[in-house]
């Protein structure tokens, strides 16, 4: 038999739940907020005389992270992914790091400048030139506007671009790998590519591919060899990954200098390639 006690529990089980229905039915639209305009720009840390850095926006708090994922600092020949932030004039500087936790050190301001950034346009900002005092060119940014191409899926397309001066021009040739006793083309695909300016795109069927560079008018000594990233095909639950291998890439070949002697580049003692990645492959 029901208590009275049951049947007031009963009750006011019924009346919570229809008051929440009836709360629920006056509001369903929800909050939205509007996508901003967004640009989308990309760190290249080309001062072959420093080491690792920070990089921030001072004018909003943003997602904005071009460092190493692995360790989170900036060194030299870091060709950050693309990452996409509010459009319009943005204040950017650029702090000392140095694998150090010593305000002292991580505070020091290297660089501060404001870029105007346009809506869906993609940029690379080349941070180049020499930190030290008196020593020239001087470090300053280099904003590119980068014109994404339409890659066929049957086709890679790859550039090449001289980060910093202390290297070029140079003539670069490519080869499927990097053994010595590999011939090379009768002519570069690129050359004469001096610091400044990316050439423009050449495709080839995908496969794998070094960029092997030379001075201008030379075929030795070779400067660097370094093989391109082969990237991966599309699997059942996996995106493809960027690579020569995989049709509808496209990569930028930034091409370094050695690190300035007694700098914290030291170890770098030779000319070297970067590849980034300018366009994915996509989804099928």
């Amino acid at each position: 038999m029901e208590t009275s006690f049951m049947r007031l529990l009963r009750i006011a089980s019924f009346a919570l739940a229809s008051a929440m229905i009836l709360g629920c039915s006056k509001d369903i639209t929800g909050t939205t907020s509007d996508v901003p305009a967004l640009a989308f720009v990309r760190y290249v840390h080309a001062m072959p005389d420093t080491g690792e850095v920070d990089v921030h926006l001072m004018d909003a708090v943003e997602n904005l992270n071009f460092a190493d994922p692995s360790t989170g600092y900036i060194p030299y020949r870091t060709v950050s992914t693309y990452t996409g932030i509010n459009a319009g004039a943005r204040h950017f500087r650029v702090f000392t790091n140095m694998q150090s936790t010593d305000i002292n050190v991580v505070s020091q301001v290297i660089f501060d400048t404001t870029l105007t950034l346009a809506a869906n346009t993609y940029y690379t900002i080349l941070h180049t030139g020499l930190a030290r005092a008196g020593a020239t060119p001087h470090q300053h940014f280099v904003l590119i506007t980068d014109t994404k191409p339409t890659v066929p899926a049957n086709q890679v397309a790859i550039r090449a671009f001289v980060a910093a001066t202390g290297v070029g021009p140079v003539d670069v040739y490519k080869t499927r790998d990097t053994v010595s006793a590999t011939a090379l083309p009768s002519s570069p695909s690129f050359s004469s590519v001096a610091f400044g300016a990316p050439t423009t795109y050449a495709t080839f069927a995908p496969d794998s591919l070094v960029l092997r560079v030379f001075n201008s008018g030379t075929t030795a000594p070779t400067l660097s060899k370094i093989l391109a990233p082969v990237g991966a095909a599309q699997q059942p639950l996996l995106d493809p990954v960027a690579g020569t291998r995989v049709g509808g890439t496209a990569l930028t070949a930034f091409i370094f200098p050695a690190g300035v002697a007694g700098s914290p580049n030291k170890g770098v003692t030779a000319v070297s390639v970067v590849y980034g990645v300018d366009v994915r492959p996509p989804r099928q």
